[in-house]
């Protein structure tokens, strides 16, 4: 056992665990306006949605079991990543057999697996969760793998969309996210979240509340899932009309909302979809309710 963690018995809910595990990812599928994302409304009717809504309920589970491994590991976080991987594997390939191979949901494994484990060992090693110390873990777990991932690719030619993406433009994406304990919830969905709430109490703007979190989400990250669909350019289309819609005040007003609608058309139309930002809503939202905060929708 490392010698920062304390041996105690906690008292945990497998049950509760995997309420708010699904009841994240559920949430963040129903959320409506999303640009370019599932959402409630759409041209396919509830087709695709229904599609994300049964994989979010298939892949809940081994989100939980990685809380779990998380929970009961002993070793120093750096040595857990070969642990959590075989699960992440295992909920892919439950994921593209629940929906006949199609990705509903990879990349919300990686993100949200990555933090869930890392959520079960700061429950243990403290008797609580926060944020920042989740994110650290985080950090921890990912970062030597990952810089071995890219030690490893260096020089040889790219195989995959992730190394294109980085041998053309230098981005990195979400792994590069996870190798730093995800800045761009440390600096940017939590923060929003909090001020939100802060400003908007009631919790009939709950929803609200989460699109413009979404928003500044889309302003921030290097989302490779907009790359593919288009080039740099088409990102930073994405980023300026995130910057745009909030300056409208984006889901509190009724000129922010119009301009939603306009834009999620936008989106269909070019087939751009940002949906690494929407694998961060999910996660944000995943780390305030662990951390023992109440947020429904």
């Amino acid at each position: 056992m490392s010698e920062g963690k304390k041996a105690r018995h906690i008292e945990i809910n497998r049950i509760k665990v995997q309420d708010i595990i699904e009841s994240s990812l559920v949430d963040e599928i129903l959320l409506t306006p999303k640009p370019g994302l599932v959402d409630d409304y759409g041209d396919n009717g509830d087709e695709e949605k229904n599609l994300f809504l049964k994989s979010a309920r298939i892949i809940s589970p081994y989100l939980t079991d990685l809380f779990f491994k998380g929970h009961e590991w002993k070793q120093e976080p750096e040595s857990l990543y070969e642990e959590i991987l075989p699960i992440g594997l295992e909920a892919e390939k439950a994921m593209y057999e629940s929906t006949d191979g199609y990705d509903t949901h990879k990349g919300m494994i990686f993100t949200m697996g990555i933090i869930s484990a890392a959520a079960g060992y700061d429950l243990a090693s403290r008797g609580e969760n926060h944020i920042t110390s989740i994110l650290n873990i985080s950090e921890s777990i990912m970062k030597e793998p990952i810089r071995r991932y890219y030690e490893d690719i260096k020089g040889n030619k790219p195989t995959t969309q992730g190394e294109r993406f980085y041998a053309m433009y230098g981005v990195k994406g979400i792994r590069g996210e996870a190798a730093e304990g995800f800045p761009i919830i440390r600096r940017v969905s939590y923060p929003a979240m909090i001020e939100y709430r802060r400003k908007y109490p009631d919790p009939e703007q709950n929803s609200a509340i989460l699109i413009n979190v979404l928003l500044h989400i889309m302003t921030s990250l290097e989302d490779t899932c907009v790359i593919s669909a288009s080039d740099p350019g088409g990102l930073r289309w994405l980023q300026n009309r995130a910057r745009y819609v909030l300056a409208l005040g984006g889901a509190f007003t009724r000129e922010g909302m119009d301009e939603l609608w306009d834009w999620k058309e936008d989106c269909n139309w070019i087939n751009i979809s940002p949906s690494g930002s929407g694998d961060i809503l999910a996660s944000t939202l995943f780390l305030w309710r662990i951390s023992g905060r109440e947020f429904v929708i």
